[in-house]
């Protein structure tokens, strides 16, 4: 189903436990982890090519060892981009700077149609 080339139909693996599916929050522990929900982001700190926290739009910094950012299929390729990460003719053909150069941002870039057949 995710290679890229999946015409025709097939089953979903999922992982699942006692009949449910399992989420991050279920199996990983999120001890550790701050989320945000309905924020807007400034900047995505780099050091050396490494995202090292993000700049909140009202200029709250959250630091990690780990950033993930989380803006839909459809969206985050864009923001990535917008903070200068990705394919370098795209970024320098929007007059964006070049922060890390990525060609497989935007690439192979499919929807999932799905269709639930009982």
């Amino acid at each position: 189903m995710n290679a890229g080339t999946s015409l025709g139909f097939g089953e979903f693996k999922e992982d699942r436990g006692q009949g449910a599916r399992q989420t991050a929050p279920l199996v990983y522990p999120l001890d550790e982890i701050t989320v945000k929900t309905s924020t807007l982001m400034r900047t995505i700190k780099l050091v050396w090519s490494q995202a090292v926290g993000v700049q909140l739009d009202d200029r709250t910094e959250i630091p990690g060892k780990v950033v993930t950012v989380a803006a839909g299929a459809y969206r985050w390729p864009y923001i990535l981009m917008l903070f200068g990460i990705g394919p370098r003719d795209t970024l320098v053909k929007q007059g964006i700077k070049v922060n890390v150069e990525n060609p497989d941002i935007r690439r192979n870039f499919n929807d999932h149609v799905t269709m639930k057949l009982d």
